[in-house]
């Protein structure tokens, strides 16, 4: 009996060590994780005044064995566009039925664009040091650290996500146009969208985000300073 009461403790013990391990993430490239830049009215005061919007499309949506086909980068200065990078990438591989209805680009498109180790030095120089912005931004981050770790370049770039910032605002239906833009670039089948204008409709979320997170600000200073607002619904 007593060596049952031991074999029983010893595999309650097991279960708990078990049960209480970290969980190490499936997909961890280089620690993206701790890259992730929350924009807030408290630590960057709901502003960025440089940053890089970023899109990318691909033959799937697993960066470690999946391909680039387009890649878009616009750099934007105080809301304004300052430049951007646009191509087309050859992914070197043979497109898939289930590849053309996910982004609506043909294998005949991207035939004499240029492969991807011309692209990503390119567009790792364009980024430079900016901060990224994207929708759903580890996965495209994820994609450029593989790609540029093959050609020994590093990407240490903080990086912030319009998906979790925008649902971290409350969405009243005042936000409608909120609502659209992340219904829009959410992934899809049915919808065939393109970089450049993903990363446009990207950018146009974030200037919505930041003016949610000004109007946060000033109503939380009011009511420090004790006035009573009165914020429309």
């Amino acid at each position: 009996m007593p060596s049952l009461i031991g074999l029983v403790v010893i595999c309650v013990l097991a279960i708990l060590w078990i049960t209480r391990r970290k969980k190490v993430p499936k997909m961890r490239i280089e620690g993206i994780e701790n890259k992730l830049l929350m924009l807030s009215s408290e630590r960057s005061r709901g502003e960025l005044h440089q940053y890089v919007v970023v899109d990318l499309i691909a033959t799937g949506l697993d960066p470690q064995i999946d391909h680039l086909v387009e890649v878009a980068a616009i750099r934007y200065k105080n809301g304004e566009v300052l430049e951007k990078f646009v191509t087309l990438v050859d992914p070197r591989v043979a497109f898939t039925a289930q590849v053309v209805l996910q982004n609506g680009i043909r294998e005949v498109e991207v035939r004499h664009a240029p492969p991807i180790d011309v692209i990503m030095p390119q567009l790792v120089a364009f980024i430079g040091n900016d901060v990224v912005i994207g929708h759903n931004t580890s996965l495209d981050v994820a994609f450029i650290k593989r790609f540029a770790h093959k050609q020994k370049l590093s990407f240490p770039n903080c990086y912030s996500d319009t998906f979790h910032l925008a649902y971290r605002i409350t969405l009243t239906e005042k936000n409608k146009r909120m609502k659209e833009l992340i219904d829009y670039l959410s992934i899809s089948n049915s919808k065939k969208h393109r970089a450049y204008e993903n990363a446009i409709r990207c950018a146009e979320l974030l200037k919505l985000c930041f003016q949610e997170l000004r109007q946060e600000k000033e109503l939380s200073k009011a009511k420090h300073r004790g006035e009573y607002v009165i914020k429309s619904s």
